[in-house]
């Protein structure tokens, strides 16, 4: 009596190439990445006096649009009226300048040298 002999293929992995490292320059690249970080936490951090509805008058819109346009500043027509324009340069003047940002306050009035 014969017997059939058995056979099962086994896979095996075999070295072709030993190990090796390659090395290539690559320069680095940047850029400058601006983040606003908080830096105190909290409401209010000050109060500042501001000119009042009341006292918002065409005369002193006139005033403050002179005063703009004298530093340089394209506050649109002298019209009398607080319009995108006069907002526009008031905003830049502040930001320039540093000061509070967005409202008739004293210290943007008294830069201008507009009086109250």
């Amino acid at each position: 009596m014969e017997i059939a002999a058995v056979t099962k293929v086994v896979p095996r992995k075999k070295l072709v190439y030993s190990a090796y490292e390659t090395k290539s320059d690559i320069p680095p690249t940047y850029k400058t990445i601006m983040k606003k970080v908080l830096v105190k936490k909290g409401g209010f951090q000050e109060w500042k006096e501001v000119l009042c509805e009341p006292k918002i008058t065409d005369t002193k819109i006139a005033d403050i649009q002179k005063a703009l346009t004298r530093e340089g500043y394209d506050a649109g027509p002298i019209d009398n009226q607080m319009g995108g324009k006069t907002k526009q340069a008031l905003v830049k003047f502040q930001q320039d300048k540093g000061l509070p940002v967005g409202n008739l306050n004293m210290e943007t009035l008294k830069a201008l040298g507009v009086t109250e």
